[in-house]
């Protein structure tokens, strides 16, 4: 089902991208019945409704503000104009930088690559993603220049910010 999706959505996009008009093609077929991909791409450009998981593992539905087709093309522009600018900046993220972040976030999480290859993405597009934030990054801290000892002057006349208040775990059952 995953890969059935990430695939209608590349399909959608090179046809969105492309503007031809091919003959309609199937995305999926249900029972001997076919979901030609004009079906689909109606159905994506008023889809109101989304499923989602929130923070506790639960699946609900949630609105859109946008249509999907919509958000993904946000997506792709937004992600283009921040390499383009990165680069602009002289601040694009190198190979070595984000061959560096995979290292990292692999030794933070062992199965990170291993679970984003099992939702049906592509080593290539793993690291395109961490270029984006990598790029994302340089340019909001390109700029900042602290020194170590202006960070321990700020420790030093700050130490109230390193001090954790206690806290308690209290559970209520309320009976009437």
């Amino acid at each position: 089902m995953k890969n059935l999706t990430i695939y209608a959505m590349a399909a959608l996009a090179s046809l969105l991208i492309t503007g031809c008009n091919k003959p309609a093609e199937n995305v999926a077929v249900v029972n001997g019945e076919a979901i030609t991909m004009e079906d689909f791409v109606q159905h994506l450009k008023v889809k109101p409704e989304v499923m989602v998981v929130d923070n506790n593992g639960n699946v609900g539905s949630a609105r859109v503000a946008e249509t999907l087709a919509f958000q993904a093309m946000q997506d792709l522009i937004n992600q283009r104009m921040i390499l383009q600018l990165a680069k602009d900046m002289k601040v694009e993220p190198t190979a070595k930088e984000i061959e560096n972040e995979v290292t990292f976030q692999k030794k933070r999480d062992a199965q990170y690559i291993t679970r984003l290859l099992e939702r049906g993405l592509s080593l290539p597009a793993i690291k395109a993603s961490i270029k984006v934030d990598l790029a994302r990054e340089n340019l909001l801290t390109h700029s900042i220049k602290v020194t170590d000892q202006e960070v321990a002057d700020w420790i030093k006349n700050n130490p109230n910010a390193f001090v954790i208040p206690a806290t308690v775990d209290s559970f209520w059952i309320f009976v009437k």
